[in-house]
């Protein structure tokens, strides 16, 4: 159970830009996580709109430095895996993987091992040269 005090920790909010730019001069990597989770999000009857956010989001993103793009995700079908994965080739962007797997507690569809996406090892090779 988290710390009562832990909600009155006061937060700064970052633009996109400035978190890239802080990132990159840390060393690290930006990556653009759960982009079918955003607010835009909310038209599952209007995929097509959904993915012109999407577009639009993911080049201002890139314009800003982002690196990559989280295309591999326990949620996600295949048709939504391919989009990610050509919007990732459009702009330059490396592709990621996440789990959201948070231990014990967390849902079988978001273990590690619990994908239903097929997984294109080569595009994750990146992670070697680290």
């Amino acid at each position: 159970m988290a710390h009562p005090g832990i909600r009155s920790i006061h937060k700064e909010k970052t633009d996109a830009a400035e978190a890239i730019r802080i990132i990159r001069e840390a060393g690290g990597k930006s990556f653009f996580a759960h982009p079918f989770q955003m607010e835009y999000a909310t038209f599952p009857d209007q995929p097509s709109r959904i993915e012109q956010e999407l577009r639009f989001v993911v080049s201002q993103l890139a314009a800003f430095g982002l690196d990559g793009l989280e295309c591999y995700y326990p949620t996600h079908d295949q048709s939504m895996t391919d989009f990610l994965l050509n919007l990732a080739d459009e702009n330059g962007l490396l592709a990621s993987i996440g789990s959201d797997d948070h231990g014990p507690g967390a849902r079988k569809v978001k273990r590690i091992h619990g994908f239903g996406v097929d997984i294109d090892l080569e595009r994750l090779r990146w992670v070697e040269t680290l």
